[in-house]
């Protein structure tokens, strides 16, 4: 009896086991996949950065020696474009900017 308990703790370790096992294999072909697939490597976001407007420096003589100014930059990933209308995108995409 006392080997058919150890038998069976053993099976229970082997089968934790593969299980662990088999969770690290799915875990590193995700991982895989996704540094292979070009969509899902390269990630589409919107980065927003707001810094205070502080305004004019203006000297005694009330000359303006600078000013805080916003600026905006819009940047496309030209992979994800038809090649064939590349040329109007870029048109459209100048009017608009």
């Amino acid at each position: 009896m006392h080997n058919n308990i150890e038998h069976r703790n053993l099976k229970q370790i082997f089968v934790i086991f593969v299980f662990i096992v088999l969770l690290f294999f799915i875990f590193i072909l995700n991982i895989f996949i996704k540094s292979i697939d070009p969509k899902t490597s390269i990630s589409l976001y919107t980065k927003r950065e707001s810094k205070a407007i502080r305004g004019s420096i203006i000297t005694s003589d009330n000359f303006k020696l600078a000013k805080s100014q916003k600026i905006y930059k819009a940047m496309i990933n030209t992979k994800y474009l038809d090649q064939d209308k590349k040329e109007l995108f870029i048109q459209l995409f100048s009017i608009y900017s």
